[in-house]
C-alpha cells in the first residue's frame, strides 16, 4: 500500500470513477494532490471537516473508503456492508486492528442495531484506560454498561481483566453483542458478567479492590459512579466519561439518595455554572480524598463531550 503523511488517505482505483462523479467528493478531490501508487491512488486531503462531508455520499462509496475517513460520531447504525471497510483498514493499518476486527464482526452480526458512534466511543475509552499502563486493578465494574461494548474492549485489550457490568437490565442488544464476539473470542463470555440493578440503589455494594469505569452515564449518573467508587471510605480508581450536563438536578429520594451523596455539587448550585464547573468540582473532591485526578480526552470527532475523569489512587507523588 502507498504511504502518505498523517492526514493522507488511500483511495483505491476501483472507486475513483465513482468519487469523481459525485459532487461532494469531486470538490474535495479538486484540492488534493493525487499520486500514482502500486495498488491505489494516494490523495493528500487538507480539508478540515472532510469526514462530515463524507456522510453525504452514497453508502457504497463510504464503505469503499478507509475507516479513518468515516464520521466517527455518526449516529447511523453499522450495516453488513461496513465489514469490508473494517477488514481492509485492519489489513492496511489504517485503523487499530482490534477496532476493525470487532467492527467487521458486529457490522454483520448486529447489522442495523449498533450505532457507529458507540463502536468508536467504547474503543476510545478502553484505549484511554489501556494507555494508563498497568496501574488499575483487573477487577472492573462497568457502571451503566449499556450494550456492554466497553467491557468487551477492556477484556480484549487485556485478557486478565474481569468485568462486572451493572445496568437496570441487560438489553437484548447486549446479549447479542456478547454472543457475537464470543464466537470469535471464546474466553470473552467467561470474563464478563452482568448484574441487573439500578446503579443508584443504596443496596449496591462494590468490592474495595475494583476499578470503576463508565462511558457516558447520563447527567448525575456520572456523579453516582463517583459516589459508588468512594463509598464507605474506599478510594477505588475510576475512569468516567460524563455527558448530559443538566442544570436542574435532584437526588433520587425514592431510593433514599440525598444531596449528601454528592457534596461536590453543593445542592445543585454548581450545575447551574455549566459543564466545566461540574467537572472542576468533581476533580477537587477526588483530589481532596487523596486521588490523583485529572481530565483526559478522547477524539472530539467521536463526541464533543470528550473529557474523561481519570482518577488514580493512591495519588501519584509530585
Amino acid at each position: 500500500p502507498c504511504t502518505a503523511v498523517r492526514k493522507s488517505v488511500c483511495l483505491h482505483v476501483s472507486v475513483m470513477a465513482t468519487l469523481r462523479r459525485h459532487a461532494v467528493l469531486a470538490g474535495l478531490l479538486s484540492g488534493a494532490t493525487l499520486l500514482a501508487g502500486d495498488v491505489g491512488i494516494c490523495a493528500i486531503l487538507q480539508t478540515p471537516h472532510i469526514a462530515a462531508d463524507l456522510d453525504k455520499v452514497p453508502m457504497q462509496v463510504r464503505q469503499s473508503l478507509p475507516v479513518s475517513m468515516w464520521r466517527k460520531g455518526s449516529k447511523s447504525k453499522l450495516v453488513d456492508g461496513d465489514a469490508r471497510g473494517f477488514e481492509a483498514s485492519g489489513r492496511s493499518g489504517d485503523m487499530d486492528l482490534l477496532l476493525c476486527e470487532v467492527g467487521a464482526r458486529l457490522s454483520v452480526d448486529l447489522s442495523h442495531a449498533l450505532r457507529r458512534k458507540e463502536l468508536f466511543e467504547a474503543h476510545a475509552v478502553a484505549s484511554l484506560v489501556q494507555n494508563q499502563g498497568d496501574v488499575f486493578p483487573k477487577k472492573i465494574v462497568d457502571f451503566c454498561a449499556g450494550c456492554g461494548l466497553l467491557a468487551a474492549f477492556l477484556v480484549l485489550m487485556d485478557p486478565r481483566r474481569q468485568v462486572r457490568c451493572i445496568d437496570k437490565q441487560q438489553s437484548g442488544l447486549a446479549e447479542r453483542l456478547l454472543r457475537s464476539l464470543s464466537r470469535r473470542w471464546p474466553d470473552l463470555a467467561s470474563r464478563i458478567v452482568w448484574e441487573e440493578q439500578d446503579v443508584r440503589s443504596p443496596k449496591m455494594q462494590l468490592p474495595t479492590d475494583c476499578f470503576v469505569v463508565s462511558c457516558h452515564a447520563c447527567a448525575v449518573l456520572s456523579d453516582d459512579a463517583i459516589y459508588a467508587a468512594t463509598k464507605c471510605g474506599a478510594c477505588r480508581p475510576l475512569v468516567v466519561l460524563p455527558c448530559c450536563y443538566k442544570k436542574k438536578i435532584r437526588p433520587a429520594e425514592k431510593l433514599g439518595r440525598t444531596w449528601a451523596d454528592w457534596p461536590w455539587l453543593e445542592n445543585g448550585s454548581v450545575n447551574c455554572l455549566g459543564p466545566a464547573a461540574v467537572n472542576a468540582a468533581r476533580l477537587r473532591h477526588l483530589n481532596h480524598l487523596g486521588y490523583s485526578a485529572s481530565l483526559q480526552y478522547i477524539d472530539s470527532n467521536i463526541t464533543p463531550m470528550n473529557a474523561a475523569i481519570v482518577a488514580r489512587y493512591p495519588a501519584i507523588p509530585g
